[in-house]
């Protein structure tokens, strides 16, 4: 994405950052930080520690991956008229002060910058490895053409699948997934569809993307592995 930005606008420099409603932000890189250190999102602000915990809970070593923690004057003290999910995502540390558990995947580097790795709940496991349906989103948007991109991990009705819009052919969109992903992590089917349902803050509505794939599904199935009937895994 940082490459189609910098490829449509000479001399612009890109400024990554990483943030969640629930504390605004988290963390700001340099200019062009990606050139230096591809996939990272910056350091933590100025008054903000973050750590990354491994399923113990204890601070993982750098290049872990695990569950993001962040700590400011900036995290908020919790969600209003939610007790057990305030309790659940904002611990206390001994001061009192509250412990934002994100439920972000991420990974820190030996000099502190953050990289991002996908939402715990977006993990899941395909012909023996471990996805991210953010890395196969992030995969999709550097496929030329591509305009909007949303995974949705596998349920009880369908196995992965990625649905995109922009001036592509589905045969493209594959190849490009191929090229980028590797044969294990391309989702079991793939769309290419004229929009995809927003929410009220213009992110993707997953929700209704997944009901809107299964009315898609009743009419077509979606692309599968060139050479073999549609339907089957890519």
């Amino acid at each position: 994405m940082c490459q189609r930005l910098r490829a449509a606008v000479s001399d612009l420099a890109v400024i990554p950052m990483f943030g969640l409603t629930e504390c605004k932000r988290v963390s700001i890189g340099e200019p062009n930080l990606d050139l230096a250190r591809p996939g990272s999102v910056g350091r933590a602000l100025p008054d903000t520690e973050v750590l990354v915990a491994g399923e113990d809970g204890k601070p993982a070593p750098p290049g872990t991956v695990g569950e993001l923690l962040v700590r400011g004057p900036h995290v908020m003290a919790g969600y209003w008229n939610a007790p057990e999910l305030t309790a659940a995502r904002f611990r206390r540390d001994s001061l009192g002060q509250p412990v934002l558990h994100t439920g972000d995947l991420c990974r820190l580097d030996a000099d502190g910058y953050i990289y991002f790795a996908g939402r715990g709940d977006d993990i899941y496991k395909q012909r023996g490895v471990r996805v991210s349906a953010t890395e196969v989103e992030a995969a999709a948007l550097e496929i030329p053409g591509v305009e909007l991109a949303a995974a949705l991990p596998p349920n009880g009705s369908f196995g992965s699948r990625l649905t995109v819009t922009g001036d592509l052919t589905p045969h493209q969109l594959l190849t490009g997934l191929r090229a980028r992903l590797g044969e294990q992590k391309l989702p079991d089917e793939c769309r290419v569809m004229a929009a995809l349902p927003l929410a009220i803050n213009g992110k993707v509505n997953r929700r209704a993307l997944d009901e809107q794939w299964a009315q898609a599904a009743a009419r077509s199935p979606g692309l599968a592995r060139e050479g073999e009937p549609a339907g089957v895994r890519p």
